[in-house]
């Protein structure tokens, strides 16, 4: 797979977690675990981007501020999570709502990709 189609499969599945997140939050309950999602590098989009980028694509512009939004998204996933499913519903709505740092976060990270994406078209 291409990074181009990588960044593409991460930007859908991004999409994905949100919806995961919201429902988690509607229902109380989540098949996901939120020791393991805070760990940026367990998911099929982490594990690529810390062990199968090559050196010489880790240094094109993209890749580590990228790295460091996948990594924050991890940490406020599992704290919405983390509320959701102790009941904390009000809470988890408030850390997932429009204009929280999830949601700034997320778009950024969407951003990000998208850009990273285009670079990689125009070197082409």
């Amino acid at each position: 797979m291409t990074i181009e189609d990588q960044i593409t499969r991460a930007i859908g599945v991004h999409g994905q977690w949100k919806f995961r997140l919201t429902q988690a939050v509607d229902t109380g309950a989540s098949e996901f675990d939120p020791d393991v999602v805070k760990f940026d590098n367990r998911c099929e989009f982490g594990k690529w981007l810390h062990e199968e980028i090559t050196p010489e694509e880790q240094v094109a512009g993209h890749y580590s501020h990228v790295v460091e939004l996948h990594a924050k998204f991890h940490t406020l996933a599992s704290n919405i999570l983390r509320e959701a499913v102790a009941g904390d519903k009000d809470h988890a709505r408030e850390l997932i709502a429009s204009g929280s740092e999830y949601a700034a976060l997320s778009s950024e990270m969407t951003l990000s990709l998208m850009a990273w994406k285009k670079s990689l078209a125009a070197a082409a």
